[in-house]
């Protein structure tokens, strides 16, 4: 028994199936995808909803999210470095913070880190991806989901 569809059932149609399984969806599954994106469609407004509709790639961008990615990354390595050997300062009574992150390396590598998840999603929200963003994205997601089990019915059908 075969799960999903190949590359060749979809001949010149959208490709966005090539690099991942589909899996026949429930009924139960598409009732969800269809609420999801009214509940979506309701967050965002009717007419960015249909700008959206009508083009969900401009909106569904990995590009312009990967520069926001970067964006964070780079100021959040900059902040980190920054802030935990202050923290350590502090603690060390005002000297020698970078000392005390290397005896103290138990306690310095779970601040870091944690230092630089905190600020990267800071900086993340800050150099564009609010919640708006977010709603776009996931709409134009649904909306690309939807359209490909529509494609994955008529060439099942045809």
């Amino acid at each position: 028994m075969r799960k999903g569809s190949t590359w060749d059932e979809f001949r010149d149609l959208d490709l966005s199936h090539v690099f991942r399984r589909q899996n026949k969806r429930t009924l139960d599954e598409i009732d969800s995808l269809i609420l999801r994106k009214e509940h979506l469609r309701n967050k965002l407004g009717e007419e960015k909803a249909r700008d959206i509709d009508s083009n969900p790639d401009s909106f569904y961008n990995n590009e312009r999210f990967r520069i926001w990615q970067a964006k964070a990354r780079f100021r959040a390595f900059l902040s980190t470095t920054i802030i935990v050997p202050a923290i350590f300062t502090v603690l060390n009574n005002n000297r020698d913070g970078w000392g005390l992150m290397k005896r103290k390396w138990y306690l310095s590598v779970p601040c870091t880190i944690g230092t630089f998840m905190v600020t990267f999603f800071i900086w993340h929200r800050i150099v564009g991806y609010n919640n708006e963003a977010y709603y776009e994205q996931q709409y134009a997601k649904n909306v690309k989901m939807l359209r490909n089990l529509i494609i994955k019915q008529w060439a099942t059908n045809v």
